[in-house]
C-alpha cells in the first residue's frame, strides 16, 4: 500500500505540473499580446521581484514545517507548530510588503526605469504576504502526505487565477487588472487552504514553544532562494538598467516559452527516472 501511494503521489505531482506548465503557456501570449512589451517588461520585473521577497517571507519555514510535523501524530503539537509559522509569517510578509510599498518610487525609478511604474509596485507589494501565506498553508497538505487535496488547490489557483488574469485583461483594465487577479486568486486560495487546514486540527494561538528550532533549521535554508533567483532572474534586472522595460518584456517572453517548453521534458524525465529507481533498475 505504500508503494502504490508513493507512485500515485508521484503521479498526481507530475500531472500538476505539467498543468502548471500548460497554464503558464496559455498565460504568456495572452498577457504579451495585450499588454506590448513594455507593459509586459514591468510585468515581469514585478514578478520577479514577488519571487525574491516571497521566499524572504518564509523564513524556510515551508521545509520546517515537513522536517519537524511530518508523521507527527499529536494534534496539539501539530496546531502550535502550523500557527506559530503561520504567524511569524504573517510578520515577516507583512514587514516585506510594507518595504516594498515604500520603496517602489525608489524601485521605479533605478531598477524599472520609469517613475510611472511606481503605481504597479505600490499594488503588486501586497502579494508578498498572501504568496507567503498561501504557500505555508499549501505545504500542510504535502507535510502530512494529503498531496490529492494538494494538488487539486494548486490547480484550481493557477486556473483560476489564468481565467480571472485574462478576463480583467480583456476586459481593458490592463497591467493593473492581471495584478488585481493574481491578488483575487491568492487570497481565495489561502481562504480555501485554512479553512480546511482548521478543519482538519481546529485554532489554538501558539505558544511559540517550538519555534527557536524551527527558525535555527529554516533560516539558514532561505539564502538558498536568493541564491536560486540571482541564477535564473536577476538578469532581467539588469537588462531592464541598461536598455529598458521594453527589452525586458521581449526577453521574459522568450525566455519563459523557452523554459516551460524544457521544463516539459525535465518532468517526463524526472517521473521516468523514479519510475527506474523503483523498480531497481
Amino acid at each position: 500500500m505504500t508503494y502504490k501511494k508513493f507512485t500515485h503521489d508521484v503521479g498526481l505531482i507530475g500531472a500538476t505540473q505539467l498543468i502548471l506548465r500548460l497554464v503558464g503557456l496559455i498565460l504568456i501570449p495572452i498577457i504579451t499580446k495585450t499588454l506590448g512589451a513594455y507593459q509586459y517588461g514591468i510585468w515581469a520585473q514585478i514578478t520577479v521581484t514577488i519571487s525574491l521577497l516571497t521566499p524572504l517571507a518564509m523564513l524556510g519555514l515551508s521545509a520546517t514545517l515537513v522536517r519537524f510535523l511530518a508523521g507527527e501524530k499529536e494534534k496539539d503539537k501539530i496546531r502550535d507548530g502550523f500557527f506559530s509559522v503561520v504567524a511569524v509569517i504573517i510578520l515577516s510578509g507583512s514587514l516585506l510588503s510594507a518595504l516594498l510599498f515604500w520603496s517602489s518610487d525608489f524601485l521605479a525609478s533605478t531598477v524599472f526605469g520609469d517613475i510611472n511604474a511606481s503605481y504597479f509596485v505600490k499594488a503588486a507589494s501586497f502579494l508578498v504576504l498572501i504568496s507567503a501565506l498561501d504557500g505555508i498553508t499549501l505545504t500542510y497538505f504535502r507535510t502530512f502526505g494529503q498531496i490529492k487535496t494538494y494538488t487539486i488547490l494548486t490547480v484550481l489557483k493557477s486556473v483560476g487565477e489564468l481565467c480571472l488574469i485574462a478576463g480583467l485583461l480583456l476586459s481593458g483594465f490592463g497591467l493593473l487588472g492581471a495584478i488585481i487577479a493574481c491578488l483575487i486568486a491568492g487570497s481565495i486560495s489561502f481562504a480555501i487552504a485554512f479553512s480546511l487546514t482548521l478543519s482538519l486540527i481546529g485554532f489554538k494561538l501558539p505558544n511559540f514553544s517550538e519555534l527557536k528550532p524551527y527558525l535555527r533549521y529554516g533560516m539558514p535554508l532561505t539564502p538558498n532562494a536568493m541564491i536560486i533567483w540571482i541564477i535564473h532572474s536577476s538578469d532581467r534586472y539588469i537588462i531592464g538598467y541598461f536598455i529598458g522595460m521594453a527589452a525586458v518584456g521581449v526577453y521574459s517572453a522568450a525566455y519563459g516559452m523557452g523554459n516551460l517548453f524544457c521544463s516539459f521534458f525535465q518532468i517526463f524525465m524526472n517521473i521516468i527516472h523514479l519510475a527506474k529507481k523503483l523498480n531497481g533498475i
